[in-house]
């Protein structure tokens, strides 16, 4: 057998795997139990799998082969000696291939973190189940037991020993990850347990699903009602998920799973990019108008190009030429300020050779950062300045103290990062969220024209944490969900 520590385990042909169902019923008397279907999977000789289920006799004691999907109604003793109605659904084969299917791997269960526990055989020894496989020889290439508590680990739902996180997240990986996952269904997110959280897609990402509105979040932070993982396994019925064979509510997943999104901290990163915001007043600029996602270039509107600062370019940023002021005011709770600052490579080409500036940051009226003089060959400087609490921002650029032609210099990148960025770490790519203002399906060839006051250059979410630059009008890719969002930015 192939052995992953984080992927699907390769099994050779022939090998069978076997699951057993009994019910429980009589909530007072476990013991007593109806058998109901045992399960094959059989991996076959070009290493495809087929699966089929057996049903079992009112007696217990023969079981004949399904041809089709069956369903049957049993009758439940409750502890208090009421009866209730349990439906219970046999798959049929192909119902097998939808979960079983290859892009999961074929085999659902036997992985790493699974099996990454004691059990107790009945020799009565206790072991921990790789540890047990390991001295069996059944895995190649082999590993030390000393490796195995550095194995990834997952819980139980009812293990109150494990974090919510990990007993939700072991959960989902169970149940869920055999379809959500990269190339699975178009559910957004990727359930797979060896997937780290924060790159789940799971916390403050739209769900892009044709039961789910647009603009839905999946997980929403302190907020379970508001959260589309919370409602829909929390459903039975055509909207229902798991969408197969569900005849009952798991109460005890949804109280953990109520718990660890009600304590979840919403560490979003909201990104505001200067070129999109209006700045206060007039902006001064030694040569034409201060340019937006654009090198300062000449005299005219929009003829500057890429932004350029020692051959490494930017798609986002002001462009401007000493001496230059431009200020926008701070409003929200703003915590930082970044950007990539230099001489933009324009000023080597043409009749100019030769540009030295120096950049200063005001935070309200006080000077809070200056540069040291750059020349046109220097590479940019990362600039990061904390402006809690403060109302304006000032950016200010000088000819470095000699002649102000070709002066062109950048303010690569300008961009806000608001609160929420103080809990986790600030990304570009981080996904915007909350309040979408317009939403809307489109396909392939639809035009959607901005009827608000968004700018033609703005930049806003698209899809799962991607992006796209908007313009007066624009196509959006097939199946794609937009959402424009109003977050301080026009």
């Amino acid at each position: 057998m192939i052995f992953s520590e984080e992927d699907a385990w390769h099994f050779p042909p022939g090998t069978v795997f076997i699951k057993h169902f009994e019910l429980p019923t009589d909530e007072k008397n476990p013991g007593i139990t109806t058998r109901l279907e045992t399960r094959f999977i059989v991996v076959k000789a070009d290493s495809t799998l087929y699966g089929v289920t057996y049903k079992w006799n009112e007696a217990g004691t023969d079981a004949i082969l399904l041809t089709t999907s069956d369903t049957m109604t049993l009758t439940v003793t409750q502890a208090n000696q009421s009866t209730r109605q349990q439906i219970w659904d046999f798959p049929s084969r192909t119902d097998c291939q939808t979960c079983h299917n290859s892009n999961a791997g074929g085999t659902l269960g036997l992985r790493t973190w699974q099996l990454n526990g004691n059990f107790t055989y009945p020799s009565m020894t206790t072991d921990n189940q790789l540890n047990t496989w390991l001295g069996l020889g059944i895995f190649s290439p082999v590993f030390s037991t000393s490796q195995i508590p550095s194995f990834l680990k997952s819980a139980s739902i009812e293990d109150a020993s494990a974090d919510l996180e990990t007993r939700v997240r072991s959960y989902l990986d169970a149940n869920c990850a055999h379809c959500h996952r990269p190339n699975g269904v178009n559910g957004a997110f990727d359930a797979r347990f060896s997937t780290p959280l924060e790159v789940q897609n799971l916390i403050m990402a739209f769900g892009v699903s044709v039961n789910s509105p647009p603009g839905s979040l999946i997980v929403k932070p302190m907020d379970h009602l508001a959260s589309k993982l919370w409602v829909r396994d929390n459903l039975l019925g055509p909207t229902a998920m798991p969408p197969l064979a569900k005849n009952l509510v798991d109460t005890a997943y949804i109280q953990i799973l109520t718990e660890w999104i009600n304590s979840v901290v919403d560490t979003t990163c909201f990104t505001f990019h200067l070129a999109d915001l209006t700045p206060v007043g007039i902006p001064q600029n030694g040569w034409g108008p201060i340019e937006y996602d654009q090198s300062n270039g000449s005299t005219s509107p929009n003829d500057g190009s890429t932004i350029t600062i020692n051959g490494t370019t930017y798609s986002k940023g002001l462009g401007v030429h000493a001496p230059s002021e431009i200020t926008y005011n701070l409003t929200g709770q703003k915590l930082l300020f970044r950007t990539s600052i230099g001489v933009d490579d324009e000023v080597d080409a043409g009749p100019c050779s030769t540009g030295s500036v120096q950049f200063l940051v005001y935070l309200d009226g006080q000077l809070s950062y200056q540069s040291p003089v750059m020349g046109q060959y220097d590479d940019a400087i990362n600039v990061e300045i904390d402006i809690t609490g403060k109302s304006q921002l000032k950016l200010v650029v000088t000819d470095g103290g000699d002649d102000p032609t070709c002066d062109h210099a950048d303010w690569a990148n300008a961009r806000l990062f608001d609160v929420p960025c103080a809990v986790g770490p600030c990304l570009d790519s981080a996904q915007v969220g909350a309040n979408p203002i317009y939403s809307g399906n489109y396909q392939a060839g639809s035009i959607l024209t901005s009827s608000g006051t968004i700018k033609s250059n703005a930049v806003v979410a698209f899809g799962a944490d991607q992006h796209i630059v908007l313009q007066p009008n624009f196509t959006v890719q097939k199946g794609g969900i937009l959402i424009i969002k109003n977050q301080g930015c026009e």
